[in-house]
Order: C-alpha cells, then structure tokens, then sequence
C-alpha cells in the first residue's frame, strides 16, 4: 500500500480552508502538499470505481465530495451575507444578479454602437484617402 500525506486531519484542514474561499492551488500548500499533488489527489478521486477500487483509492473520492461540499457552504455563506448587506444597500442584490444571472441582469455596455461609429468613420477616412489618391494620380 502506498503512503500519501491525505490523512483524516489534511482532508478536514484542506476543506476548511476552500470553504473560507482559499484557492485549492493556496490550500494545498497550506496542508503542505504541492498543488500537483492536490490536483493528483483529485484525479484519484475521480478514477475511483466503487466495483474495483481499493479503499485506499476510496479517501481520494471522499475528498472529492467533502471539497465539494466545501464549496457549496461557501457560496451559501457568502450568499447569505450578500442578502443581508442588500437590506442595507440594494447593490449588493444588484451585483449578485448580475453575475448569477449575467443574461437578464448584467449591465450592457454599449461598445457595439461606439465600434461601429468608430468603423464607419475609418471607413469613410480610408474612402476619402483613396479618392485622393486618385486624384494625385490623375494628376501625373
């Protein structure tokens, strides 16, 4: 059997620290793996089949579902205090819209219309150049 530095205590450590928010590749370190490490741990996890894995293959599927979880208290939390702040400030509702629901709710910025103004003034600047251009060649 081999050894690996995923003991109960790292696993609780790791899924603490990606439920404050901490990115898994800074976890990691925290826990004093590297972050190849980590992203090995969870391809182990991933590969595992109930049919035929071992159980020592079965800590890394766990760990899967437990920084899954993880993550899912942290949005919840994070959410959570989002609803509260927009009793006070509505654009904390607003902000949270627009980036869960980008489609309905993000801001639109109107670059299509300064893109095209820009493209027909280029257009006509190049027409104007070439028309003048003729008119030097006309001119030899």
């Amino acid at each position: 059997m081999n050894r690996t530095k995923l003991t109960p205590f790292v696993k609780k450590k790791v899924c603490e620290l990606i439920e404050l928010g901490v990115p898994e590749g800074h976890a990691a370190h925290a826990i004093g793996v590297t972050p190849q490490t980590f992203i090995n741990w969870k391809h182990r996890g991933e590969n595992y089949n109930p049919d035929n894995g071992t159980s020592e293959d079965y800590i890394f599927y766990n760990l899967l579902n437990e920084i899954d979880e993880a993550k899912a208290r942290f949005v919840e939390k994070n959410v959570r205090r989002i609803d509260i702040a927009a009793n006070k400030d509505p654009n904390h509702a607003q902000w949270l819209l627009e980036r869960r629901d980008a489609d309905n709710f993000a801001k639109r910025e109107p670059s299509v219309i300064i893109e095209s103004k820009v493209l027909i003034a280029l257009q006509e600047r190049m027409a104007s150049l070439r028309e003048v251009k003729q008119i030097e060649a006309g001119d030899e």
